[in-house]
């Protein structure tokens, strides 16, 4: 169903696995978890209780005002992977009276 494919946590299960790798300095070891990125997912889910995120277009208006970044499926989430990487999702603080402004 497609209440399954937009749930939240499946945003939280992909972001949660950013990697921070340091092309520069090859001796750095490699962070495989960002969980700072994983924190502000879920802040921002928790903050969005009460909204149907079952709504594909609403969903993805939240996703996108989360990432800065025009989203609209998990696999322009997928192509875009890397932008989302370089603009460190944590730099965008939603909070949840923008994103009610923002789907009114």
């Amino acid at each position: 169903s497609i209440q399954r494919y937009f749930r939240p946590y499946l945003i939280i299960q992909f972001y949660g696995k950013i990697k921070t790798n340091n092309h520069c300095c090859r001796k750095k070891p490699r962070q495989k978890y960002n969980r700072e990125v994983e924190e502000k997912i879920i802040q921002h889910i928790k903050q969005l209780d009460g909204f149907d995120l079952v709504n594909t277009i609403d969903f993805w208006k939240i996703v996108s005002g989360m990432t800065g970044m025009e989203l609209y499926s998990f696999e322009s989430l997928r192509t875009h992977y890397r932008r989302v990487m370089k603009r460190k999702l944590a730099q965008y603080d939603l909070t949840a009276a923008e994103v009610r402004r923002m789907l009114a």
